[in-house]
């Protein structure tokens, strides 16, 4: 898994560095596995806008929602002066991820979300909803999500989805997201 590729110039990079490798481990008569899958995570804005331009390259993709919405709204989360702005319910965010799928849903390519986003469940309802079906999330997160996965049907992840994309606040599509993970 490559982090930090912004351009299919890095990744022509980073595979010559590999096939560099394997040469050097065939010289050296060192076995590997010439099949080990070869990924991107999608982590930078420029990754996200190019991310069908590099699937031709790569095996499967990682969605790092972390890095990716920091950067997408330029907060850095380690300063407590500006960490309130760092938001995945963020409109541009909502939308970046929108376009992450649509990009790569056409490739047939894997696509795995991790960060907290697919750990905590609005959140990850949200990435449902929006087409993603591969959550990476951590031992303590698991039982959190699967409660919510089965509280809620697709079809209604989905129709989330859809209105959440329509909406300009992020704490409106905190509210509507709440309201339809948490309903009574």
């Amino acid at each position: 898994l490559l982090p930090f590729v912004s351009s299919v110039d890095d990744l022509d990079e980073a595979r010559e560095i590999i096939v560099e490798v394997r040469a050097e481990l065939d010289l050296r008569r060192l076995a590997y596995d010439p099949g080990i899958p070869i990924g991107v995570m999608i982590e930078t804005p420029a990754a996200a806008q190019t991310c069908d331009l590099m699937a031709s390259r790569v095996d499967f993709f990682c969605l790092g929602t972390n890095d990716l919405i920091q950067y997408y709204l330029v907060v850095d989360r380690s300063d407590q002066s500006v960490v309130h702005l760092y938001d995945p319910f963020h409109p541009a965010i909502l939308r970046c991820l929108h376009q992450v799928y649509t990009l790569l849903q056409p490739t047939g390519k894997p696509v795995t979300v991790c960060g907290e986003m697919a750990g905590d469940p609005p959140s990850a309802a949200v990435l449902l909803g929006l087409g993603f079906t591969s959550l990476s999330v951590s031992l303590a997160a698991y039982s959190r999500i699967k409660r919510m996965i089965s509280s809620v049907s697709f079809e209604q992840l989905r129709e989330l989805g859809g209105q959440i994309l329509k909406m300009q606040k992020p704490k409106e599509v905190e509210e509507k997201v709440r309201a339809t993970v948490y309903r009574s």
